[in-house]
């Protein structure tokens, strides 16, 4: 991995924390997990075509599903909401807490891979599949607990009710029974 993918990377991750502590629409089924497929399919495709070794298929699979442990966890903290009739996403502290947590656990994995033998490159070339599967674990959750039913307003009330004006005719995501619902 160069220099330039690490600054990237970095600064991906960064600006994901940000736009995600600020909050944002959940939307669809499909807008919810579009982005961590994604990035899933390009950590999966960045490494398999790396030359890997025992160590590194070891590291990589063990930092994969803590990545997916700890991103299902995460899914847990996130502030679920709705505001003006649409389910909102935001990190609390706990959130971005359980996603430096990951980060350094992946990092420290691939410091230890590497002591044991591994190569540099192949250690390395699993980060981004933990990435995705670590959104890919937080979106299972999210999407789980967005079927469980009743979201809070964003002033932290129970609400059931989900009018979403005039151009809802039908469910945002499975499960969603809102526009039943008459105010």
């Amino acid at each position: 991995m160069s220099f330039a993918n690490v600054v990237l990377y970095a600064g991906l991750l960064v600006l994901m924390v940000y736009k995600r502590a600020q909050g944002r629409p959940i939307g669809t089924t499909k807008q919810l997990f579009l982005l961590p497929a994604i990035i899933t399919v390009l950590g999966f495709e960045d490494l398999s075509h790396a030359k890997l070794g025992t160590i590194d298929i070891a590291v990589g699979v063990a930092g994969c599903g803590l990545s997916l442990l700890l991103g299902a966890l995460r899914g847990t903290q996130d502030k679920l909401s709705r505001r003006d009739g649409t389910p909102w996403v935001q990190w609390g502290a706990v959130s971005v807490a359980i996603f430096a947590v990951n980060i350094v656990a992946k990092l420290a994995l691939d410091v230890a891979g590497v002591a044991l033998g591994g190569s540099t490159s192949g250690v390395t070339a699993s980060l981004l599949l933990a990435v995705g599967l670590m959104l890919v674990g937080e979106a299972v959750v999210v999407w789980a607990r967005l079927q469980a039913g009743t979201l809070p307003s964003a002033n932290g009330a129970p609400s059931t009710s989900g009018a979403r004006g005039p151009r809802s005719a039908g469910p945002r995501w499975p499960g969603d029974r809102s526009h039943f619902e008459r105010s």
